[in-house]
Parts: structure tokens; sequence; C-alpha cells
């Protein structure tokens, strides 16, 4: 579970939810319907807070890989009847075809003999033989008749091939399963990759550190900032950020981040969409972090310690952000830091004295 210096806890805790006070550290009023039981003294479990947290990621990750696997099985196992079903109707569509080219064969032989008014003892042994071989294979034909027709039917629903009224091919239901198992099996391997991803950024950003919480603190404030934008962008916000806190590894204070709320309570959240891209997001997240931390004197943005996406603002902020006023106050005694691999628009950084 994610700690940060503002939670309240103690040695034999494994996970940092309880708060001394009303107010979440994740940003949020501990209100009544969110308190859990297990109250120590004056300090309440937060329901919100013990929900979430980078276990959280992995159970549901977990969670995903068991359904994922639960829904694979079933497929295969859909599938598997299918294919056995093809190949048992294949099998008797050989059987079937073996004996209607049979039938044909002798058809046409019974009627060219049977159009020659001058036999002779030998083609009139023939074709006496031929008419008893042309009944026994008609009778043979007739009593798999209705089974072929099933037969044919299914191999073009399973097979397809037949062409609906817009001109579009029909891939079968083989192929229909297929393709849903394929993409059963590729979202499974998307969250074992998510998985190991973020395990592995999240070991290395807070490897050695004194507070490993602190870390994934900072990463969440990068996550709040440019969770939609590219790992150098994280990068850079993660320099600015640190930049602005001299190097503090806290949260935000005052009006420095607007609608800061930590990233795993967004991570529940319907209009997040790709919940492995938002995990995929937070790996970059940590990543960025360990990169400043790591190497804090190679600053891609040359020191700056604010910034703007004025693409993503609203009209009110946008206006403020132009006039300088309000909660861009500050551009009055900045300095625009010049970034070639970001557009404007995207992020523009600055610099003050502060």
């Amino acid at each position: 579970m994610a700690r940060t210096a503002a939670y309240f806890t103690t040695n034999d805790e494994d996970r940092d939810v309880y708060h001394n006070q009303d107010d979440c550290p994740t940003g949020s009023r501990i209100h009544g319907e969110n308190r859990s039981g297990g109250d120590i003294g004056s300090r309440s479990l937060c329901a919100q807070c013990a929900k979430h947290g980078y276990g959280h990621y992995d159970d549901w990750l977990s969670e995903q890989e068991t359904l994922g696997d639960a829904a694979s099985k079933k497929e295969a196992v859909a599938l598997e009847k299918l294919v056995a079903k093809r190949d048992a109707a294949r099998a008797r569509e050989g059987i079937y075809q073996g004996v209607k080219q049979s039938f044909d064969a002798i058809a046409k032989e019974r009627k060219a003999l049977e159009s020659n008014k001058n036999l002779t003892a030998e083609e009139t042994s023939r074709l006496a033989s031929i008419k008893v071989q042309y009944n026994d294979l008609y009778g043979k034909l007739q009593s798999i008749a209705a089974q072929h027709k099933t037969d044919s039917d299914d191999l073009v629903r399973l097979e397809g091939g037949k062409t609906d009224e817009n001109g579009e091919i029909d891939q079968g239901q083989i192929k229909r399963h297929q393709n849903t198992l394929d993409t059963l099996e590729s979202q499974k391997a998307r969250y074992g990759d998510a998985s190991t991803r973020l395990a592995a950024a999240h070991t290395a950003a807070i490897a050695g550190r004194d507070d490993p919480e602190a870390v994934e603190l900072v990463a969440d404030v990068v996550m709040n900032e440019a969770r939609g934008q590219s790992p150098y962008i994280k990068k850079c916000l993660a320099y600015a950020y640190l930049n602005l806190t001299k190097g503090h590894l806290r949260a935000p204070e005052g009006a420095e981040i607007s609608d800061f709320t930590r990233s795993e309570k967004r991570f529940d959240d319907p209009e997040e969409g790709d919940q492995v891209k938002y995990i995929r997001s937070v790996a970059d997240s940590l990543e960025a972090v360990r990169a400043r931390l790591d190497d804090p004197k190679n600053d891609p943005t040359n020191g700056a310690n604010h910034w703007a996406s004025p693409k993503s603002m609203s009209k009110k902020r946008r206006a403020e952000y132009e006039s300088k006023n309000g909660e861009y106050e500050w551009l009055n005694r900045a300095v625009k830091v010049p970034m070639k691999d970001i557009p404007e628009e995207t992020f523009t950084f600055w610099k003050t004295n502060d």
C-alpha cells in the first residue's frame, strides 16, 4: 500500500490507511460512508485508502488474469466442439461425395448403354449389373441425403464463405471463436506485461530510498499532470515538480497543482477506459521520478519550476493563463523555457526565481 508523510502509522501496520484527521491524504474527506471498521483510538481506517495503493493494481491485474483464464478456457472448449463438429461433418461429406461420384459415373454409363439400341450380349449383361449398382448407390444417397443437407448447412455456418445482403463474406463461427480466443490470449498477455512492467518500475524507483512512499507520491503528481502524455513529458514534469518543491518529495501545497488526487483513486473511474494503459502510465511516472532522483543535474527542463498545458485548460483557466492573472499570476515573474521536443500547446515550461 502506498504511504506518504501525511499518513499516521505504526510499525506493525502493513497498510497505512489510518488517519488522525477527517481529511484523507488522498485529497478527499473521509465521510461516514467511507469509513471502515477497526478504529484505533482517535484514528479511523479509511475504506478508500484501504482499497487502493500499488497492491490494488496487482490485485486488479491478478483478477483480470484469472477472469481471462476462465474466459479463454471456456472459449477454447467451445472452439474445440465446433472444430470437432466441422471435422465430423467433413468426414461425412467425404463419404457422401465418394458415393455421389460413383453414382454419377454409373448413371452416366447407364444412360450411354440405354441409348444404344444395338447392345451386344456383353453390353446387355453390363447394363444389368449397372442397374443393380445404380439402385444400390441411389438408395445410399437417399439414406444420407438429409445428413448431407445438415452437414452442408453446418459447414457454411462453421467455415463461412457465404455472402450476406451487404456483400460481406461471413467468416464463420470457427473463425469468430478463434478471433475471440486470440483476443482473450492477447489481453491476458497485456495484463502479464503490465504487471511485470509495474513491478519492475516500482522496485527500481524505490530501491535505496529513505522514503519510498514519497517516491510514489511524486509519481502520483506526475500522473495527475501528465498521465496521458509520453514518457519524456512525464520525465520533464518530474524534474519541474521537484524544482518547484526544491527537491522535497512532498504533496502539492496550495495552488501548486490543480485538483490533485492520488492516482489510485482515479484508477477505478469508468471514464479512464483502458486500465492496462493506465497502469503502464503509472510505470512511466515511476520511471520519470527515478530518472530525476538518480540524476538531478541532467535536467531536460533547464531548471523549470512551473508548467502549463494550454490545450487542456478550461475557458476560465485559459483566460487567466493568457492574462497572467488568478491561478497563473506567477507568469508575471516567469521566463519561458524553450522545449523543442514538446509542443507549447501540450506543455509549456517556465522558470521563476521564487
